[in-house]
């Protein structure tokens, strides 16, 4: 189902006679689509990419891509396995573990600060390879999406990368967004509430598709 058709059922769904109308727009509904777009992803993680960041001798943290969910796995320098630890964990291994001194990367973490990750303990060594692999989201890269990337619901034509079974999600996701911040008409608020269990019982089906 392509961004078009999205957009059609969406307004069905809403009793509006088109997606342009007096209280919401069509760029507000393709907003509305591609947050719940977002957020699926976000708790399927089954959208991956890989990359690659390079070490800076006594670095703890690298800024990530904007649109990485969570980090999977790391590897160092070739293929060297790195684990995740939590903070809490580093702090129970190395009390110290903030000021290490640097060496061979053997850990990764999330440090507080969203789109970081950091190393334990930091590399001792300039220009070698952290390969990554990631759960992603639709982003808009610039100037160009990089291989594996997925972008958010544009053109009539783009259709969401999840299974086509699950594309009313967005729309039932999205006629949530709208009837909340747009007032609509009494038969739309009246569709609500459907929309809500279709969500809710499709979110079931999604649920189980990712793993979850």
């Amino acid at each position: 189902m392509d961004l078009t058709a999205l957009q059609a059922m969406l307004a069905r769904d809403l009793n509006e006679p088109t997606t342009n109308n007096a209280r919401w727009t069509a760029a507000m509904a393709t907003a509305a689509l591609n947050e719940v777009y977002v957020e699926l992803a976000t708790v399927a993680e089954r959208f991956t990419r890989e990359f690659t960041l390079t070490s800076v001798s006594g670095q703890r943290t690298y800024t990530l891509p904007g649109d990485v969910v969570r980090v999977q796995r790391v590897t160092y320098d070739g293929g060297l396995p790195m684990a995740f630890a939590q903070v809490r964990t580093l702090e129970i291994i190395d009390p110290s573990w903030e000021v290490a001194v640097s060496g061979t990367p053997r850990r990764y973490y999330t440090p507080d600060a969203r789109g970081l990750m950091g190393i334990y303990p930091p590399a001792n060594t300039n220009a070698k390879n952290l390969a990554v692999r990631a759960a992603i989201i639709p982003f808009a890269h610039t100037p160009t999406t990089p291989t594996g990337g997925i972008l958010p619901l544009v053109t009539g034509t783009d259709v969401p990368a999840f299974p086509s079974q699950f594309h009313p999600l967005l729309v039932h996701g999205a006629v949530l967004t709208i009837a909340t911040r747009y007032r609509l008409n009494d038969e739309s608020e009246a569709r609500v509430g459907a929309a809500k269990g279709d969500y809710d019982s499709l979110m079931v089906e999604f649920l189980a598709w990712a793993g979850k």
